[in-house]
Order: structure tokens, then sequence, then C-alpha cells
């Protein structure tokens, strides 16, 4: 298991550092890269505004990041303009049972046959090598990291969608970011946000 995580990683460190515009050391940096905890490494990449980078781990890892990616998402500075990380941002559709939720924000690219969290089998599997995935592991926080399952209900996305915006307004002070984020989230379905346009 842990040699194929990896690979995994560095290809994904691969693809990381084609991105990259800094003085890169592919093998040092991909040393620390392999072993780092994915959900730290999302919330710098989000604190930096590297939304490629951030972009490449939800796309390869979102087993692993989509319970937290509200919680990443919030740490993309309130000064940086919601239009260059839509791309990230939650929608919602209609499901089956006729109920409102979450839209995967990212498609699965070709290497990756589904975005679904790793079935039972995998689990046991995991458990009965002894085999411990540390790339969820929260510990580095010294607070609670909220997590929220995947899909979420759009009552949950509009109340982040409000939140942010209300963050957006009172940290950054920029009236027409947080009018962005919320015009963003009406066109991606997300209901009950025009209130706050007003």
């Amino acid at each position: 298991w842990k040699l194929l995580d990896y690979s995994d990683r560095l290809e994904t460190w691969r693809l990381i550092a084609v991105e990259r515009t800094d003085e890169v050391s592919f093998v040092d940096d991909y040393a620390y890269f392999r072993n780092v905890n994915l959900v730290a490494q999302a919330i710098e990449y989000a604190y930096q505004g590297a939304f490629p980078a951030l972009t490449i781990l939800f796309e390869r890892h979102a087993s692993v990041l989509l319970p937290f990616r509200l919680f990443i998402l919030s740490q993309i500075p309130e000064s940086i303009a919601p239009g260059s990380y839509q791309h990230l941002l939650p929608s919602v559709h209609v499901n089956p049972a006729g109920q409102e939720e979450e839209t995967a924000a990212l498609k699965s690219l070709p290497w990756r046959t589904s975005d679904q969290l790793p079935t039972e089998m995998d689990k046991a599997l995991k458990q009965s090598v002894d085999w411990l995935d540390d790339a969820c592991d929260l510990s580095f926080a010294t607070f609670p990291i909220p997590s929220i399952a995947y899909p979420a209900l759009s009552t949950e996305l509009t109340a982040w969608y409000q939140e942010r915006a209300r963050s957006i307004d009172e940290v950054s002070g920029r009236l027409d970011y947080a009018r962005q984020l919320l015009e963003l989230g009406i066109t991606n379905g997300v209901q009950d946000l025009t209130l706050l346009l007003e």
C-alpha cells in the first residue's frame, strides 16, 4: 500500500511541480511531499492562493480531502477575488430522490475511475495489514477541523456561502468580492443567497 501511495503522490507532485514557477528541487520537494499530510497541504495551498496546486490535490486525492473541502476553501484569503477560484466552489443539483445536494466541483480525471470514498473492502484490507493512512491524520491541528459529508445538502452549502460572504466583507472590506461569491453560488444552484445581495 505504501508503495502505491508513494507512486500516486509522485504523479501528483509531478503535476504540481509543472505548475510552479519558483525554483524547485524536484527530488527534495517530493521527499517532503510523499509523506505530507494532504489536508494540511491543501490548507497551505488555499492560504497561499496556489489554486493550480490545490486543484490538482482535490482532483487526485478527493477521498481524503472532500470531507474537509469547505474548511479548506475557507482558508483562502478574503482579499482574493472568488472568480479566481470559482472552479473549486461547490454547486447544487437535484438527486434522484428529489433532494438538492452537492455536485462535485471537479470532474474525475482519466486516471481515476471514481472520486468515491474507499470501499469497505479497501478499508478492511488496509486494517488487516496494519496500514495507517497518515494523509488524513489531523493531529497537526491545534483545534478541531470541521468536516462535512460528501455530498452535502443544499442547506449546508447555503450556510457556507453566506458565512463566507460575511467573512469576506468583514475581514477584507471587499463588498464586491462578497457579492461576487454570492453570485457564483447562485450560478452554481445554491438556494437562498439572493437576500444577501439586496
